[in-house]
């Protein structure tokens, strides 16, 4: 299992959305929670390669405008995504 690192959200802790609260009232969350807790966590990284994805998108719509408008083209693309 991976350790929460600087910049991971954690969004819910036993279905409970946490992901604007405090940290005092998340503490006491997970402190009054069973042995067993179940915490819902976007990672830092994940959420930095779909910001760099897309940015990506938004150069090929906006270069594919450009090529449209100035040269009367169209630009297909292909989108493989995982």
């Amino acid at each position: 299992m991976k350790s929460q690192c600087l910049g991971d959200v954690i969004v819910s802790i036993n279905g409970q959305e946490v992901e604007r609260v405090d940290h005092a009232t998340l503490v006491a969350i997970i402190q009054s929670c069973p042995d067993r807790i179940r915490m819902v966590v976007v990672f830092e990284n994940w959420l930095a390669t779909r910001l760099v994805l897309l940015t990506f998108v938004n150069y090929v719509l906006f270069f594919q405008v450009v090529l449209y408008c100035q040269h009367n083209l169209t630009v297909s693309v292909r989108w493989n995504c995982i």
